[in-house]
């Protein structure tokens, strides 16, 4: 596992239409990460600890269609990495 699918505590914003893949820690399909399309957001939906708590984390939900399988699946926004952002605007990956 890389420093760059270490867990963040930052929240990260998802939209429909982001370009994911799913972290290596979740994989368990012959060791190939699947990617996918993000085709809906519900943000700010999960809540970890207390706001207050320094592990507080906040999550989206969101729901992604997965090329290789052809299914959607809903699940947690730190199961996954952006590979590409659907609104082109200048901010860092």
């Amino acid at each position: 596992m890389s420093k760059k699918e270490l867990p963040n505590k930052d929240y990260q914003n998802f939209c429909a239409g982001d370009i994911v893949q799913e972290k290596w820690i979740f994989t368990y399909h012959e060791g190939i990460r699947m990617m996918g399309v993000i085709v809906a957001v519900v943000e700010k939906f999960y809540e970890f600890f207390y706001p207050n708590d320094p592990l507080y984390v906040v999550q989206d939900k969101i729901r992604v269609f997965w090329f290789s399988h052809g299914f959607v699946e809903e699940l947690s926004g730190d199961m996954v990495n952006i590979i590409s952002r659907a609104n082109h605007t200048n901010e860092k990956i």
